[in-house]
């Protein structure tokens, strides 16, 4: 692919043909090539795509890899593909961006229809959101994994994860822990439900944070992946900052809640939520409910960024250090 290019293997060359059609069908389809078709000047079919671009570009990669991320029995390939592309868009979301454009690795053991498939579900959910497939890379693989790369518009003021202030209170979209009981679930042998669903279909939260950055007042954001403390937690150290949260103010679903008699252990531990964590003073909390609102998701009020010196962490109300989620080594 167009830049998109395979590595030897049966089948590669005509699965590109297929996914470059598969893109020009979705595109019909939706009839709004818009902002994601004029970012994509030259795509799939050459050494390396040709993108429009502003002068502050966004680009984030994420992977997902099998045995690590996901197991073969988890998902399907279509969703594999759509959770993988919004896991990566949500770094754009947490920097209050527009996404245009994408690449992805697809590494497979073998099976044509499969890439197809995985492919498919990228596609579709990407199309859906304005993003253009701009091109990448197959190959085989002993295990399956697929590496999406996103290309974005950077606001005109960033909100980076050093722009939190002593006072600002601390926000959070949508519920948190589904996707931790839903890893639980699968991995005992569930295969439906909500909390399951949690996990194969994360939330896309571009139309939040591109309202949630437009707030003058807003000061640091970022997406909660590997666990709302551990998250909120690299906000705390880049600021200089502690962030005290009344653990109870959490939001957790009820599903959750019914599935657990300690739900906010996966509401702070469990991470790929892909939620955002906002921080803005208390009197933006009007505007930011009604930006949430208008991007159709909740936001809560879980705490304050507070200014202790000597320290930079996530406690609670008691001053107990919250800890945990996920690290890879």
């Amino acid at each position: 692919m167009g830049a998109m290019q395979a590595d030897s293997g049966k089948g590669e060359f005509a699965l590109i043909a297929a996914i470059e059609r598969m893109v020009g069908a979705e595109s019909a389809r939706l009839r709004k090539p818009a902002a994601a078709k004029r970012a994509v000047v030259v795509g799939i079919g050459d050494d390396a795509a040709v993108l429009r671009t502003t002068t502050r570009t966004l680009v984030t990669t994420d992977a997902m890899v099998q045995g690590v991320h996901f197991e073969a029995d988890w998902l399907s390939p279509a969703a594999l593909g759509r959770r993988a592309f919004r896991a990566a868009v949500s770094d754009v979301a947490a920097m209050g961006g527009r996404a245009s454009a994408f690449t992805v690795a697809l590494a497979l053991p073998e099976a044509y229809a499969e890439g197809l498939a995985v492919m498919r579900g990228a596609v579709r959910d990407a199309a859906e959101a304005g993003v253009a497939l701009a091109g990448g890379n197959i190959t085989r693989a002993r295990e399956l994994s697929i590496t999406c790369t996103v290309f974005g518009d950077a606001p005109i003021k960033q909100r980076l994860r050093s722009h939190a202030k002593a006072g600002h209170s601390v926000f959070v979209t949508g519920t948190l822990g589904d996707v931790a009981a839903g890893v639980e679930a699968l991995r005992g042998g569930l295969r439906k439900g909500v909390l399951v669903r949690a996990y194969q279909t994360p939330p896309l939260r571009l139309e939040a944070g591109r309202r949630f950055a437009r707030i003058s007042a807003v000061g640091a954001m970022i997406d909660v992946s590997d666990g709302f403390a551990q998250d909120l937690g690299h906000v705390c150290r880049a600021s200089g900052l502690s962030a005290r949260i009344d653990t109870a103010l959490l939001p957790v679903s009820r599903a959750l809640r019914t599935a657990t008699t300690d739900p906010y252990r996966y509401a702070l531990a469990g991470g790929e939520d892909y939620e955002l964590i906002v921080t803005a003073p208390h009197s933006a909390a009007g505007p930011l409910q009604r930006a949430a609102a208008a991007a159709g998701c909740t936001l809560t009020r879980v705490g304050d960024m507070v200014a202790e010196p000597g320290r930079a962490g996530v406690t609670d109300d008691n001053g107990q250090e919250l800890t945990g989620g996920f690290t890879h080594f």
